[in-house]
This record gives C-alpha cells, sequence and structure tokens, in this order.
C-alpha cells in the first residue's frame, strides 16, 4: 500500500506542478501522502487586468466543479489550522482581521481556502489519471462555468442556475457530447448494466466524461471579466478569489 502511494504521489506531484495554473499548497521536495491541497488558476490572458493581482478560483467552486462535471469527492474551503493556512496563503495579520470582522458580519463566503483531494492506494491506474485529468481540464476552463453558477456570500456554497441554460440547449449539448439522450424519465439502472457489459468500460467512462466536459466548455464564453457581484459594503480587496 504504501509503495503504492508513494508512487501515485510522486507522479501527481509531477503533473501538477508542471501546470502554470495550479498552485501545490506546501513542501513540494518533501515526501508526503497522497493527499494535495492546492489552488487553481485561470488562464494568464483570462485572469483579468495583467496590472491586477492574479487570484484563484474559489476552493468549493473547484470542489463544485469536480463534482458536477465529473462525479469527483474533493473538499474545499479553509484549514482547522488556521495559522498555517495564512501562511500557505501569505495573508497577513492585518488583512486577516479586515476578513474576520466581515465573516462576523455573515460573509463566511469570503474566508479564504483551497481544494484537497487524495490518492488512495485503492484507486486504480484509470481512475488516478482521471483526476489529474478532471484538474487539468478546471485549470483550462473551470473560469467559463462561473456564469453558471451563483456565489452565496453568507454561506460560501456555489449551486448551479438552472435558469440560465434552457434546459433544451443544455440538452442538446450533452446528446452530442455523450450520445446519450437525457430524459427527464431516465433509467440509468439500464445504462449502467449496458456500460459494465463492455470492455474497458472504465476507461470508455473516463474519456467520456472528459470530452463532454469540454464540449460544453467550449460552448461557453472564454471570460475575464468579472461575473459575481460583491455585496455592498464588502471590500472587493477582501475577495481573494477570481469572480
Amino acid at each position: 500500500m504504501s509503495i503504492r502511494e508513494r508512487v501515485y504521489s510522486e507522479m501527481a506531484m509531477k503533473r501538477l506542478v508542471s501546470n502554470p495554473n495550479v498552485s501545490v499548497l506546501g513542501n513540494t521536495k518533501a515526501e508526503r501522502l497522497p493527499i494535495f491541497s492546492f489552488l487553481i488558476y485561470p488562464p494568464v490572458s483570462n485572469s483579468g487586468d495583467a496590472r491586477q493581482k492574479r487570484l484563484p478560483l474559489h476552493g468549493r467552486f473547484v470542489t463544485r466543479l469536480l463534482n458536477d462535471l465529473f462525479g469527483i469527492q474533493a473538499r474545499g474551503g479553509c484549514a482547522c489550522a488556521g495559522p498555517y493556512g495564512h501562511t500557505l496563503l501569505s495573508i497577513q495579520n492585518e488583512l486577516s482581521l479586515r476578513i474576520r470582522s466581515m465573516i462576523l458580519k455573515g460573509y463566511s463566503g469570503l474566508k479564504p481556502g483551497w481544494t484537497r483531494l487524495s490518492f488512495s492506494y485503492y484507486l486504480s491506474k484509470e481512475e488516478f489519471k482521471f483526476i489529474l485529468a478532471a484538474i487539468e481540464f478546471i485549470a483550462s476552463y473551470g473560469h467559463r462555468f462561473l456564469p453558471l453558477y451563483k456565489f452565496d456570500w453568507i454561506t460560501g456554497d456555489w449551486k448551479f442556475r438552472k435558469q440560465v441554460i434552457k434546459y433544451q440547449i443544455m440538452k442538446e449539448e450533452l446528446d452530442l457530447a455523450t450520445g446519450i439522450d437525457l430524459r427527464v424519465q431516465y433509467d440509468q439502472s439500464k445504462i449502467e448494466d449496458k456500460l459494465e457489459k463492455k470492455h474497458g468500460v472504465n476507461q470508455k467512462k473516463f474519456e467520456g466524461y472528459l470530452e463532454s466536459a469540454k464540449k460544453i466548455a467550449l460552448s461557453l464564453p472564454d471570460i475575464s471579466h468579472q461575473v459575481v457581484s460583491i455585496p455592498k459594503g464588502v471590500d472587493p480587496d477582501l475577495v481573494l478569489f477570481h469572480i
């Protein structure tokens, strides 16, 4: 188990640190368990005014995309060890106190944080590669999905805006991407049974998920401007994530 996890850890680190839009937190040289905390940044051309500080996507937005697009479970948010989290994110005491004052007013969504997931020994090689590919996908296209979600400044949750895209438009996009008709009365069990009978089902499913996600992403505008409104009374300088 330990050998397998060490291999996964080394392979994941090599892939993630080589991506200019992914920042792995902590010491990337030290031997570690296959547990990764990281930030994902929009591509440079889509991070807004070049004179402004490049900000990462909200950690819980990343976890939402991992779940909604790929069925991958991850954790997003801050750390229990607050001071260590401040160090990782280079947050000075004054800024921390200002953010805390707004959190006490109810704006918990302002809490800085990151995304965390692990590569356990029981993952198949296909699952391992799929998770890494999903992270890389979000590093390239995640920002395009921002208009499709509503951010709750009170809770920090992201909720899909069903009203933003008409059902038929989304249905057509997904039909083209997967070849599977999305019906309200959808017999999921029959589809799963059919897939299970195919040789190499997992690999084909994973490739299909990535292909579907990319086709959806390419149908969305490659935005660089702010799409999430900041509540009145909240200083934009306290928003440490890309919106």
